[in-house]
């Protein structure tokens, strides 16, 4: 029999947070709290109101947009940098040290993941970063469990942004034009995937200090991927790029999967099968 654990979920309403609070909710006694709303953002004094303790934080609030970052970096610090100091004092305060698992970003790498190293390109990645250390320095001083999940181009049905939602969007308009040379590569994994990897993680025990580069099974240019929308929706026209990188998009996001092997961790959802389901969920949106 399983023993029911009591989970947070930070950006238990964001894509991937919905997603996981869907799998957990019936097996563990699960809170999610969320939403940047007047009520909803995650600060110390709105923390404290929940008057619990937890034996699971898991930690995916925060910007989620490079774009974003760059137009307003101060709004951005505070969502994810914010929200990452809110939950370490919020920590403090709790009887039970829980552990906790933050969702992080391959961005902390800029166009250094070749050589993992860590030079962020965007205000994303940069305050994605810089809540890795906060929390690793937390957690070192305080003997605490934390897991550090880098997910690489998650993608499903609910998405409304990056580059699915993006060309779908403009294909929707008759428009082929498209940013960047078509080159740049992402590996894909899709939601579900991701939701099963935060599954095992619960399960298995790891180092006091473990930090898990979580990219897909599935690689291709961002050209393959938009040829293969085309395909599906029989679009004629080719797709035209206009060499100007979007700033702050790192040309190569791409790295083996190794640090998942210890979960034997195996991919369910086909990028096929995936971008299908997601142009079938964007028609009837």
């Amino acid at each position: 029999m399983k023993i029911k654990k009591k989970i947070l979920i930070l950006g238990g309403y964001g894509f991937l947070g919905s997603n996981l609070y869907k799998s957990l909710k019936d097996v563990h006694y699960v809170y999610r709290y969320g939403k940047f709303s007047k009520n909803k953002k995650i600060s110390l004094p709105n923390l404290k109101k929940i008057k619990k303790d937890f034996d699971i934080i898991i930690h995916s609030a925060g910007s989620s947009s490079v774009t974003q970052s760059i137009l307003q970096p101060k709004e951005n610090e505070k969502k994810t940098v914010g929200s990452t100091s809110a939950l370490i004092k919020f920590i403090k305060l709790l009887k039970i040290k829980p552990r906790l698992i933050f969702i992080s970003s391959p961005a902390v790498f800029g166009n250094s993941i070749k050589k993992k190293i860590k030079r962020p390109i965007s205000a994303y990645g940069k305050h994605k970063l810089k809540s890795e250390n906060l929390l690793i320095n937390f957690a070192k001083k305080n003997k605490l469990e934390l897991n550090i999940i880098r997910f690489f181009s998650l993608y499903g049905e609910g998405l409304k942004k990056q580059l699915l939602w993006d060309v779908l969007s403009k294909l929707e308009k008759n428009f082929f034009i498209f940013n960047g040379s078509g080159e740049e590569i992402r590996s894909w994994m899709h939601v579900k995937d991701a939701v099963k990897i935060i599954n095992l993680i619960l399960l298995t025990s790891l180092k006091k200090i473990s930090i898990i580069n979580a990219p897909g099974c599935n690689v291709f240019t961002n050209k393959e991927v938009i040829i293969k929308i085309y395909k599906y929706l029989n679009v004629r026209a080719k797709p035209i790029f206009n060499n100007i990188p979007r700033k702050g998009d790192p040309k190569i996001l791409v790295c083996d999967n190794k640090d998942l092997k210890i979960f034997d961790w195996k991919q369910s959802v086909d990028f096929s099968l995936g971008l299908k389901k997601y142009i079938r969920w964007f028609k009837k949106k």
